[in-house]
């Protein structure tokens, strides 16, 4: 089942062993105690009411059903330094999670935990904290020894210092310069309600988010973006490309400013 229609298959109907659901996860197109298995994978980081969407999991599973849920680990984010602020910049992550608290929420409702799983997965552009609970429905286990909780709020803290550092930092690099961003990121997006109001340009090499704007501004092809004043490269991921392409536009390297 996949919310965006999109994301299932044209031809559903070939195949013979496999049904596809369009719905979301707070109105579950089941009927009441028919399923023996349901998994959410990088869901219920995306979710304000977690009562619901468990709430409804009860519903559609049958007695001793089981839940399977990924979720990143918000304890390990600091085994993943990608950039100083990248894990709370992704702004449509609303929870982040330790396994005790993910426990904690499926036990409000009835889950008792089986199984807790905690790896580093690799991905094509870097490790990725994975956290996989699984639990059963009104099952009479005993207590899952869970880990001890990191200190996500401390790291919290000083990502949120971190990213202000940064804002400070840009506005006095960029003082009367004019100043162009590339790269319309997750971490951009938690910059520029920091920044002063300036003269700034907005650009993207993505063809789909050039047709686009933000508050008004358009997102502007790189290659017709005037070389002037400060460069700053917002994305934390494709840093070095992007300052590659900049230089072979001509921006000089004491114009450029990346983000770490």
């Amino acid at each position: 089942m996949d919310v965006d229609a999109r994301s299932l298959p044209e031809n559903a109907g070939e195949h013979a062993n496999v049904s596809f659901r369009n719905g979301n996860c707070l109105n579950l197109p089941f009927d009441k105690g028919k399923l023996g298995l349901l998994t959410y994978f990088h869901v219920l980081e995306h979710i304000r009411d977690l009562s619901a969407l468990l709430a409804e999991a009860d519903r559609v599973l049958g007695e001793n059903g089981h839940i399977l849920i990924e979720v990143p680990d918000a304890e390990n984010y600091t085994g993943t330094p990608i950039g100083s602020a990248f894990w709370f910049s992704i702004r449509e992550h609303i929870n982040h999670f330790t396994a005790k608290a993910l426990a904690a929420a499926l036990k409000a409702h009835g889950f008792a935990v089986c199984d807790v799983s905690r790896q580093m997965l690799e991905t094509p552009e870097f490790a990725y904290p994975s956290l996989v609970v699984l639990a059963q429905k009104n099952a009479t286990l005993p207590s899952f020894a869970l880990p001890a909780a990191a200190d996500v709020a401390g790291f919290a803290r000083i990502s949120r210092q971190a990213l202000m550092h940064q804002a400070e930092q840009i506005s006095a690099l960029a003082a009367d310069r004019r100043m162009t961003i590339w790269g319309c990121s997750a971490e951009l997006f938690s910059l520029l309600p920091l920044f002063d109001k300036r003269e700034m340009r907005l650009c993207d090499s993505s063809k789909l988010k050039q047709s686009t704007h933000y508050k008004g501004m358009p997102i502007e092809d790189p290659t017709t973006v005037p070389v002037e004043g400060m460069l700053v490269i917002a994305p934390y991921l494709h840093r070095d490309a992007i300052k590659a392409a900049a230089e072979r536009l001509g921006w000089p390297d004491n114009a450029l400013y990346l983000l770490q």
